[in-house]
């Protein structure tokens, strides 16, 4: 079951458990004098604080290993990675490789020249693989592997000029035809 269809559902089991209790409060409000009613009604929201604060750090505890962090993603992509160079300028990615190996971790070091830019990878079939910022005088780290030979789509997705809607690069991911050397230290697979 997908992450978001256990949050819904968890969604929907506390809210109709808070809606009961306030129904309970409300209904027994009627036969009850109103200082024994407020006190159950506080102990409640007390109550309830505290399951959602300790729900909530559960639910955050397990979702740290969800998040693209550099020691999560490097313990879910174990080896030596391949280690990639990209610069973001208006309008194109320069890259420091034109074939990259299938099922290998691959390091891009994103940085940009000038202006913000998104880096997005996209696998043959269309759908997102990896993103990251290009930003001036930072750089950041996406590690990923691909797992699908083709050719993959590099897209800024973040709105940079009005070059913007052209500015992509194709990479080939797994046979270079005959040239190792385009995957670097690796072979293409």
């Amino acid at each position: 079951m997908p992450a978001q269809w256990m949050v819904g559902i968890a969604f929907v089991i506390l809210g109709g458990a808070l809606a009961a209790g306030f129904v309970w409060i409300a209904l027994d409000a009627r036969t009850e004098e109103w200082d024994g009613v407020y006190k159950r009604a506080g102990l409640l929201r007390r109550r309830w604080f505290v399951g959602l604060l300790a729900f909530a750090v559960v639910a955050f505890a397990v979702s740290m290993t969800w998040l693209p962090y550099q020691f999560v993603r490097a313990a879910q992509l174990p080896g030596q990675p391949l280690a990639v160079a990209v610069t973001g300028q208006q309008y194109a990615f320069n890259l420091d490789t034109q074939c990259l190996p299938t099922d290998k971790p691959v390091e891009f070091s994103v940085t940009s020249k000038d202006v913000t830019h998104g880096f997005a990878i996209y696998s043959p079939d269309g759908h997102i693989v990896g993103q990251t910022q290009a930003m001036p005088g930072y750089t950041n780290v996406l590690r990923v592997s691909l797992p699908t030979p083709g050719t993959y789509i590099l897209r800024c997705d973040e709105l940079c000029g009005p070059g913007h809607p052209f500015m992509q690069r194709q990479i080939t991911v797994g046979s270079c035809g005959g040239s190792a050397g385009a995957c670097g230290a690796s072979a293409c697979g």
